[in-house]
């Protein structure tokens, strides 16, 4: 969207401003760049259709303890970058491959090295006990993210509540038996394996906040499962702060909390 961005601005492709592109940041919907007007994302995105300027892209990228490389050719100029594919599309046209060159990849010898690009995820939880049934119930939680640089916030978002709802399930309600009565029989469904629904969660109670990057330029992290992960010992920690009984086992069952009580 950089050359929609300049025309708008009126900076002139050999204008020393044209090159600055690493000073300019998107908040709040708006393009901001030191000295001159904020832009909005709709009239940046309407410019780059009028012109048959890049409008999408798709980029593939390969880790080994370092990430492969590549240069590809845009708008008549070599862009490197740390893919080893990128497709775009122009307008609302379809997308085409970009040629690359100069293409590397990280030896095979870092196949033994670790590395983790993961976000970080952690909860807080109220819940309630009926002391004469052991029903819980979660009154309220707290999530908080910090996943660096988030490219979409909203589908963040839903991941974060659709793993707290992971989370909350595999705690509480998924049983699963070894043998033959287990789920390996082919016979289950969701009568037998029990998964959160919107009466297992608080649904007007669980706030999550994504913390801003630790730098402007941060990369975004890896998120999937840690957002579930975090769940399972907050729960058990407020059990524990509720009743003083620490469990040893998953799930925790209704039966089990009223056990504990006795």
């Amino acid at each position: 969207l950089w050359p929609a961005a300049l025309e708008l601005w009126g900076i002139a492709p050999n204008d020393p401003k044209a090159s600055e592109w690493k000073t300019a940041r998107w908040k709040d919907g708006q393009l901001i760049m030191p000295g001159l007007p904020p832009l909005a994302l709709p009239a940046v995105a309407a410019k780059a259709h009028a012109r048959n300027g890049v409008t999408g892209a798709m980029a593939h990228a390969f880790n080994r303890w370092a990430w492969s490389q590549a240069t590809f050719s845009l708008n008549g100029q070599a862009w490197t970058a740390d893919i080893d594919a990128l497709a775009v599309r122009r307008g609302a046209g379809k997308y085409v491959r970009v040629d690359r060159s100069n293409v590397k990849f990280p030896p095979t010898d870092f196949n033994r090295i670790g590395q983790s690009y993961t976000s970080g995820c952690g909860h807080v939880m109220r819940i309630e006990i009926d002391r004469a049934t052991g029903a819980l119930r979660i009154a309220k939680a707290y999530s908080v993210l910090e996943c660096g640089q988030a490219l979409v916030p909203e589908v963040v978002i839903g991941q974060a509540q659709g793993g707290f709802a992971m989370g909350v399930g595999y705690t509480l309600l998924e049983t699963l038996p070894p043998y033959e009565d287990g789920p390996g029989n082919g016979k289950w469904n969701l009568g037998q394996y029990l998964v959160a629904r919107g009466s297992d969660l608080p649904l007007q109670g669980l706030e999550v906040e994504v913390l801003p990057p630790v730098d402007p330029d941060e990369r975004p992290k890896g998120m999937a499962e840690v957002v579930m992960v975090p769940v399972v010992p907050a729960l058990l920690n407020a059990i524990y702060d509720a009743i003083g009984h620490r469990f040893q086992s998953l799930p925790v069952t209704q039966n089990m909390i009223k056990g504990a009580l006795k």
